[in-house]
């Protein structure tokens, strides 16, 4: 490589402290889209989760990981801040960066330090937004100033989508800030998957081959009311199977109703993290989709492209069913890619609506991916940022 390539590329390091990857696809997903642009060098300073998929990165990019692995589910800041910077900091020494991008709010407090340290520029990916935060307390409060100043200092944010980034900016207080847009897309492939290699999955998993399946793809707590919906169940026919899949390894959900569920054979549980291809077999060997989020909380409420789950299921042709919150009751309405309801008692209506003429929403949900999930439309202000 000659001086003048040499000079032309740009060195990216992404900050992520967070052992949590593997159940944010949207973190390997940006990296990667950042490796594959012109003239720029992505090194990932990872942390390892002891329990979990460690997620997929293309060769593009160099990960380096912390070497102490992330052994909760969730570690105390504290616990990983100081050594993680100090980590980051040997990293950066040894080459240095042009670019910081900062992966939610603790790559924005280290990606912030390493930033000023290293003279570098900083690009923060805002993945969660808590209008709340600045009237929780003492530490909430702190949060938000911190979070405030470092996003007012960067050069652009990256963000899924125009509502999501209004409502940054208002509680941010940001004037004239460059917001670049890219969805949540999910790991996975435009191909058509082998059928086969489909049902050997589903068979490898215990999953029955000859049910039509419900899935429903993500945190597996109490309050969401999955427990409300699975005790309906009988409103279906026996050739439907709900299974629900776990992307963080944690079950809360009421184990008297799942178990019995599960014994009746009308519920199948994947309680541990899958790796993206066998994820990618999951979403393409199931009929519907199910995602429900809270109206109560903004963050979720406005949670647009920053769904993941809705980005897998209709990168594979797969309705949804979702509940009426704002751009998914419009989108699933105008397009077809699915149902929006109104409680989750009406999971069954959305399922027999889209079953009476299911090739017209799965149509729905690959033209809703492409329009709205597809990563090539935000590489060009990608491009535009790292230069």
């Amino acid at each position: 490589m000659g001086d003048d390539e040499n000079i032309a590329v740009k060195v990216v390091y992404a900050v992520h402290p967070v052992g949590q990857i593997f159940n944010i696809p949207c973190v390997p997903g940006l990296i990667n889209a950042v490796a594959s642009l012109a003239e720029v060098d992505v090194c990932f300073l990872g942390v390892k989760n002891i329990t979990s998929p460690a997620g997929q990165f293309n060769p593009g990019v160099k990960v380096v990981w912390y070497p102490i692995t992330q052994h909760a589910r969730h570690e105390r800041f504290a616990t990983l801040a100081i050594g993680y910077l100090l980590f980051g900091i040997s990293c950066l020494c040894k080459r240095r960066p042009q670019y910081i991008l900062a992966i939610g709010l603790r790559g924005l407090i280290v990606g912030g330090l390493l930033a000023a340290m290293f003279r570098a520029k900083l690009v923060y990916n805002c993945l969660e937004i808590y209008p709340a935060r600045a009237t929780s307390g003492f530490l909430g409060s702190i949060a938000h100033r911190i979070e405030a100043y470092l996003n007012s200092r960067a050069v652009a944010t990256v963000i899924q989508d125009e509502q999501r980034s209004t409502l940054l900016a208002k509680i941010n207080g940001l004037h004239r800030h460059r917001f670049v847009y890219f969805p949540n897309y999910p790991l996975v492939s435009g191909e058509t998957l082998d059928p086969i290699e489909v049902e050997l999955f589903k068979i490898s998993r215990g999953i029955p081959v000859d049910k039509r399946i419900i899935l429903y793809s993500g945190g597996l707590y109490p309050g969401v009311g999955l427990e409300r919906m699975l005790t309906g169940l009988e409103q279906l026919a026996d050739d439907w199977l709900v299974v629900l899949q776990s992307h963080d390894g944690v079950l809360q959900l009421d184990r008297v109703v799942v178990d019995s569920m599960v014994a009746a054979g009308r519920l199948y549980v994947l309680q541990r993290p899958l790796e993206a291809r066998a994820y990618e077999l999951l979403v393409e060997g199931c009929d519907v989709g199910l995602a429900w989020y809270s109206t109560s909380d903004e963050n979720m409420k406005y949670v647009g492209l920053s769904s993941g789950k809705v980005g897998a299921y209709w990168s594979k042709g797969k309705p949804i069913i979702i509940n009426r919150i704002p751009f998914f009751d419009v989108v699933c309405d105008e397009y077809n890619a699915g149902v929006a309801i109104h409680s989750i008692d009406d999971v069954f209506e959305g399922i027999r609506v889209i079953a009476s003429d299911y090739q017209k929403y799965s149509l729905g949900a690959s033209f809703c991916y492409k329009k709205y999930f597809d990563a090539e439309k935000g590489l060009k202000e990608l491009q535009g940022v790292f230069v």
